[in-house]
């Protein structure tokens, strides 16, 4: 069975993230959730194995940055407080994630068994 979890060094170097590893470490798990639901569950062939990696690590990006939920923030005139930019993009930390992750998968079948 072929491993499609990425491992640190493989998003150090191959996807060149730079989280700390404490902090990839805590968000691997959501992220690598993420992207099962986004393929229905399917496991990649062969030929689709890093990009499917490379989605992981955008999504451990994502969810390290803004948490696993609704994206907090607010605005007072001039005066911002919080995640409104990550806001103004997608809505919530998920919206975000799969588009990140879908922008890795593009090409491969893979992406298409869960997406609606």
């Amino acid at each position: 069975m072929r491993t499609t979890l990425p491992t640190y060094r493989f998003y150090k170097t191959c996807y060149r993230g730079a989280l700390p590893k404490g902090a990839f470490d805590e968000a691997l798990p959501a992220a690598e959730r993420h992207v099962r639901w986004l393929c229905g569950g399917r496991v990649p062939c062969k030929d689709e194995v890093r990009a499917y990696k490379r989605a992981v690590c955008a999504c451990a990006d994502v969810f390290a940055e803004y948490g696993q939920g609704p994206i907090s923030g607010f605005a007072i005139g001039d005066f911002r407080m919080g995640n409104l930019d990550a806001n103004a993009q997608g809505g919530t930390a998920e919206d975000i994630a799969t588009k990140a992750a879908m922008e890795e998968l593009s090409g491969c079948l893979v992406a298409f068994c869960g997406v609606l």
